[in-house]
């Protein structure tokens, strides 16, 4: 069976795109485009015998390579020419566009190594997205584990919720279009309150992996067993879910659990037209569009100011911030060595450097803030170890990647089973959301894949387990 070449029809577009922008463009921006389809092509060119993997083409099926290439060309690639058009072209913008153009030799090349070590067979694969949804053992296993997993949810959000005074989002309903102290009040609750450095990395698996593992795990028992307990497991995971992602008034949260619902419907249906896409995108942006819209409640032309602060959001700022990380470092501030990730700072004597605080008390030009400007991998690799840094951080991230997704496979057998589509659905937003405005390191261990690459080892065992008790 086949899947859209995707990559085709983009290179078979690039010499439409190269006349539109020699007519358009001046010569810089002109160079520079043409520079980042360059690039693109030597992309094509290292992976295209596995496009369905790790080419755009691979979006079709959900591939994880593939979703992290599609993140990075639309979130940071494009709009950095854009960036760099906007702060004149000057010498902090080459170090900058460089290091994201020779993202498309050091990924694939990662992932290239890394199929040398771990071969994903490919026919499997494309005929996977074509199965029906696979339902056919360990409901039991995965039910209790569910439960499990509520009760865990419910005992760390219980003890979040001690420790907050005021809840963001109550005092929101309550006195909407006051931006100043909501602001304030979403600081206190990500990063003043007072919670041990155990608990806050809990609270934080609680929304970005157990809340949205539990919905979506819950969700397909009920969809396909239909029984009354897997219903009320689902609708008691979502609540949850909606209440815990939205009470800071962070956008990407809530946004999160209709991209797991999205993402969820795309895997059983193995496709989604053009109205549904629409649809769905419209659902996944309206409640960060509504908290928008009543922090800016009361404001003339509060609605031109939602629409457009979010649009600038999504496509400008992520590559804006990564701009500040290259004219900051090295010279307002000498290269980290290290001292950016709990990885490597232990080998200093001063131990880890507040990296993206440090960005915005120098961008938003205010010492005292307590903000943080977290920007993709490129910009702490970059601030640590210059060049060098980026390179080397860009192939292994995608050895790891490829190594990540080869261990889900394995251990859902190739099958649409309850595992692989619990796991992809939680890490296709990490690796849109998360992945565009966080370092690597931070995905794997704040938001906690490195907890899900366990779960697939558990599920691994539990599956060998079974096929030899069937045997």
């Amino acid at each position: 069976m086949n899947i859209l070449n995707i990559d085709k029809i983009i290179i078979s577009l690039f010499p439409i795109i190269f006349i539109i922008n020699s007519f358009l463009f001046n010569h810089k921006l002109f160079l520079h485009t043409t520079s980042l389809m360059i690039f693109i092509i030597f992309y094509e060119l290292i992976i295209y015998n596995k496009k369905e993997v790790f080419g755009f083409s691979g979006i079709n099926l959900m591939s994880f390579p593939s979703i992290i290439l599609v993140t990075f060309t639309i979130f940071i690639s494009i709009p950095s020419i854009y960036i760099c058009y906007l702060y004149n072209f000057n010498q902090y913008t080459t170090p900058y566009f460089i290091s994201i153009l020779f993202f498309y030799i050091f990924y694939p090349l990662g992932l290239q190594f890394g199929i040398k070590i771990k071969n994903i067979e490919l026919n499997k694969l494309i005929n996977m997205k074509y199965e029906k949804i696979d339902d056919s053992n360990l409901f039991k296993i995965n039910y209790e584990l569910l439960v499990i997993l509520l009760s865990i949810c419910i005992f760390i959000i219980a003890n979040y919720l001690m420790k907050v005074n005021e809840i963001p989002l109550f005092e929101l309903i309550k006195n909407p279009g006051d931006y100043a102290r909501l602001a304030l009040l979403r600081e206190q609750a990500l990063k003043t309150l007072g919670l041990s450095t155990i608990e806050k990395y809990l609270f934080i698996w609680v929304r970005s992996l157990f809340l949205p593992f539990g919905i979506v795990g819950s969700l397909f028992l009920a969809d396909n067993i239909k029984k009354r307990k897997y219903w009320f497991l689902f609708w008691s995971f979502l609540i949850i879910g909606l209440f815990i992602n939205s009470i800071t008034l962070e956008k990407s949260p809530i946004a999160t659990i209709f991209l797991i619902l999205t993402v969820y419907y795309y895997i059983k249906k193995n496709k989604l037209n053009i109205g549904t896409i629409f649809i769905y995108s419209i659902i996944i942006i309206s409640i960060p569009f509504t908290i928008s819209y009543f922090l800016h409640y009361g404001k003339n032309g509060a609605l031109e100011i939602v629409i457009n602060s979010l649009m600038y959001r999504i496509f400008i700022i992520p590559s804006e911030v990564l701009y500040q990380y290259f004219y900051i470092f090295p010279d307002i501030h000498d290269f980290l060595l290290g001292r950016s990730s709990q990885i490597f700072s232990w080998f200093h004597y001063d131990g880890t450097f507040p990296l993206s605080n440090y960005v915005a008390r120098v961008w938003w030009n205010d010492p005292t803030t307590s903000g943080s400007c977290n920007a993709n991998y490129i910009g702490n690799f970059w601030a640590d170890f210059g060049l060098i840094g980026v390179f080397i951080s860009t192939f292994f991230i995608g050895l790891i990647t490829h190594l990540f997704y080869f261990k889900l496979l394995i251990a859902s057998e190739f099958k649409k089973n309850f595992l692989y589509v619990c796991s992809t659905a939680v890490v296709i937003p990490i690796f849109t959301f998360g992945f565009f405005s966080s370092n690597f390191t931070t995905l794997f261990l704040t938001r906690g894949l490195i907890l899900l690459y366990f779960i697939f080892i558990l599920f691994n065992h539990l599956n060998i387990k079974y096929n030899r008790t069937i045997k």
